[in-house]
């Protein structure tokens, strides 16, 4: 053998323990990588903040709803805050992306501020994933972006942990990948790992540390339009994958998501002449779909080929590169189709219309059927309470993936919240300014103990109100008992409306009140007002539950002229029949003494008050108590709501 050969051969197993080790197996998925130092950020500059985007995305129409129950109570509690400074620190964290790919993902940690020398403050831990953002940068790791400060002054104002997953391809991810836009099994592990990683430590650093924070061991999930979809999904999985048992979630507000989301895309491009808010969004999701299904969502044959072309403003899939935000491709994609940045365009404009024939139209094509693997309707049930809310004149993101989710529920015997329906778009505000009034409620209703109403997270504030507001003639004169006893006559007629009962005490001598319509009157359904007798009034008419009789039509209101005079100790049931969805209708009681004025919103059969803390607008000529029963009984028939 040669002399180099029996060299070799005696010096490879020194050369082998010298070789380069194996490559170190990547972190587990929500093992926390780095948690960032306190950083603070003035409550007065998050609210400056906050009343620009009201101003951008409500406009006067914030006048409607500034009052509105847990938006007022989030408005006040900004104004007992607004010295304070929100502390937060940014979360680095280990995941995994569709594929099974580790990933490292970003965030944010806002906390409520506490004084030197104060005991370790408490706090439960609340996940709030933002909405749909092109932005890379736009997010909360960067203190940037639309929704960041609302997350802050939830912490601040309602003492929670809020943890704000940046998304995965957003902010901090270090991989090329663009945010995997409404996929199901990327977007829910990139949340509930960030729970994981909250609640870890890295390099002996504690977000709860025992000494400035305690976890109180409580954990919620939050979202709006597709941050609604992501929470849902993360629901989903807790409430069904033993993969995550280590999780133990309290509640979750799931708002304005596409959880239909086979049927929004179908319906968003089967309308070629209603103009689309939001162009970016079809563009969005085809350069995010093209990188998880590569050979489904070709790009370049799925886009309008106009917004292929390159000119000195770029092209769309430079505008969707990451450095731009959504309000700013808008103009540029508008621009490109009808030559004026203001000019809405339907989305089917936004891509290939003989690609959306042969895929998105055709029903037996791989594309949809990618599409309904992300629907979240069917084939589950939550564990925990979800607060459901939804604009129904939405258009960017269609009010039916949030009643599907719903009558799922309900149909499997699941008992839920029920959906606050927001109704801004009537008024013209749509899908972005439904968040406004969506998001700080959602926050609310968590930091109220999860209500089953909405109105009862400001019931002591509403009744310390009422108790407070003048002449003490009225009270001897008019006393109104509001109840949700539903109507049960033998017809589709039927009312869906809790009754409201009027108990009209009149002192002798004086003239009869005058139940009518107030000048500021909006009306969609029919408004009938009822008396009860003890024999029925149509053959198979059923007594009403807890009314002793049968109700008998005594005036149907329908126009402002319509009054109906009150006689002395007869009880009236006030009920509202809607017609579309919703009613909101302003009734005024006059009579001999101070006049006053009662609105009520009534959105299917859920109240929620206009111009008040939660229920009624009361005018200043009215003193009034209000008493507000158990609202889980009151579905089955018990108080509601006492006016006396």
């Amino acid at each position: 053998m040669p002399c180099h050969h029996r060299l070799a051969r005696t010096l490879l197993p020194v050369l082998l323990l010298f070789a380069a080790p194996a490559p170190a197996a990547p972190p587990a998925p929500g093992t926390l990588l780095a948690l960032g130092d306190l950083e603070g950020g003035s409550v007065a500059e998050y609210d400056r903040q906050f009343q620009a985007r009201i101003s951008r995305d409500l406009g006067p129409r914030y006048e409607a709803y500034r009052n509105l129950g847990p938006v007022a109570q989030f408005v006040a509690m900004i104004k007992d805050h607004i010295r304070n400074s929100v502390p937060s620190r940014k979360v680095t964290y280990a995941s995994v992306d569709s594929h099974g790919q580790p990933r490292t993902y970003t965030g944010r940690v806002y906390l409520p501020s506490r004084k030197a020398g104060d005991p370790p403050r408490e706090v439960p831990l609340v996940l709030y994933q933002h909405a749909t953002e092109t932005w890379r940068d736009g997010v909360a790791s960067k203190n940037q972006g639309d929704e960041a400060m609302l997350g802050a002054l939830a912490a601040e104002l309602c003492g929670f942990a809020v943890a704000m997953p940046d998304g995965d391809g957003m902010g901090g991810d270090p991989a090329p990948n663009r945010h995997e836009y409404c996929l199901a099994r990327t977007a829910a592990p990139c949340l509930l790992d960030m729970i994981r990683a909250a609640l870890g430590q890295a390099d002996g650093r504690k977000l709860f540390d025992d000494v400035n924070y305690i976890w109180d061991g409580e954990i919620y999930i939050v979202g709006y339009s597709e941050g609604g979809y992501i929470s849902l999904a993360a629901v989903r999985e807790l409430s069904g994958n033993p993969a995550w048992k280590d999780i133990k979630l309290n509640g979750a507000a799931c708002m304005g998501g596409p959880f239909d989301f086979a049927r929004q895309v179908r319906r968003m491009l089967a309308d070629d002449r209603t103009p689309f808010g939001s162009p970016y969004i079809p563009g969005y999701f085809l350069m995010s779909w093209q990188g998880i299904y590569p050979d489904l969502v070709p790009f370049k044959d799925a886009a309008n080929p106009e917004l292929l072309r390159t000119d000195g403003s770029g092209d769309l899939a430079r505008w969707l590169d990451g450095s731009l935000p959504g309000s700013r491709i808008t103009p540029l994609i508008q621009a490109r189709l009808t030559g004026d940045r203001n000019k809405p365009v339907p989305a089917r404009r936004i891509l290939n219309d003989a690609w959306v024939r042969a895929n998105i139209e055709n029903p037996g094509s791989r594309l949809n059927k990618a599409f309904d693997e992300n629907s979240l309707v069917g084939g589950w049930k939550p564990s925990v309470p979800v607060l459901l809310a939804h604009d129904p004149y939405d258009e960017t993101v269609n009010f039916s993936g949030t009643q599907a989710v719903f009558d799922d529920w309900t149909r499997q015997g699941v008992n839920p919240i029920g959906i606050v329906r927001l109704a801004v778009g009537s008024a013209g505000a749509g899908h972005v300014g439904g968040a406004l009034v969506a998001i700080p409620s959602a926050f609310v209703w968590i930091g109220a103990g999860m209500p089953r109403s909405l109105m009862a997270m400001t019931r002591d504030k509403l009744m310390a109100a009422m108790a407070a507001a003048a002449p003490p003639e009225l009270e001897a004169n008019v006393d109104v008992l509001a109840t949700t006893m539903g109507m049960q006559e033998a017809n589709e007629n039927r009312a869906l409306l809790p009754l409201s009962r009027i108990d009209y005490k009149a002192p002798a001598g004086a003239r009869p009140y005058t139940l009518g319509y107030a000048d500021r009157f909006f009306k969609v359904g029919k408004v009938k007002v009822y008396t009860v007798e003890k024999a029925p009034q149509f053959p198979g008419q059923k007594p009403s539950p807890g009314l002793d009789g049968y109700t008998r039509l005594v005036k149907e209101l329908k126009a402002l002229s319509d009054t109906l005079p009150l006689a002395p100790n007869v009880p009236y049931y006030l009920a509202v029949y809607p017609e579309k969805g919703g009613v909101a209708l302003t009734l005024k009681f006059t009579g001999a003494g101070p006049a006053h004025t009662v609105n009520i919103k009534q959105v299917k059969n859920k109240i929620i008050g206009r111009n008040s803390g939660a229920l009624f607008d009361i005018s200043p000529g009215l003193k009034a108590r209000v008493q507000t029963g158990n609202f889980d009984r009151a579905e089955r028939g018990g108080t509601f709501i006492t006016l006396p």
